[in-house]
């Protein structure tokens, strides 16, 4: 998972000149991110404004956009969203239809482990009750 993130940070780099993140001014105020950059472009239609600037339109906007949205759908802030990175690259190498990502950035949501009613009121092994009450109380 984190060889698929890192292979779609390098293409969003490699296709819009910026780094993953760097600070906005010199009295750094502010964090530029470009996951979040290129994918706020993506929602509004504008993916071609990501192109890195030293390109002067000099490229295949088609291919262009390819990367840039491979690149977010690698980088997907959900890692069970992300593709294989198998998929990544028969992906960029072939003309087939691009993934449909969200106009917004999703944010991860982290579900806590499920955790059952019994487990909640069993003492750790080996402590009576009174003792396991004792003992989260003191600590």
């Amino acid at each position: 998972e984190s060889d698929v993130y890192s292979f779609g940070i390098v293409l969003l780099e490699v296709a819009c000149g910026r780094r993953p993140m760097s600070l906005l001014d010199s009295q750094k105020n502010g964090i530029f991110r470009l996951v979040e950059w290129a994918w706020d472009l993506y929602g509004k239609g504008d993916i071609l404004t990501d192109a890195d600037e030293r390109f002067n339109g000099d490229y295949d906007a088609a291919e262009m956009e390819r990367v840039i949205v491979i690149g977010l759908w690698c980088a997907h802030p959900d890692p069970n969203a992300r593709p294989s990175i198998r998929n990544a690259k028969a992906m960029l190498q072939s003309g087939g239809q691009l993934p449909v990502l969200p106009a917004k950035m999703p944010v991860p949501m982290y579900i806590p482990p499920v955790v059952s009613v019994d487990e909640l009121f069993t003492s750790p092994a080996g402590m009576s009750s009174s003792s396991a009450t004792q003992s989260s109380t003191t600590t």
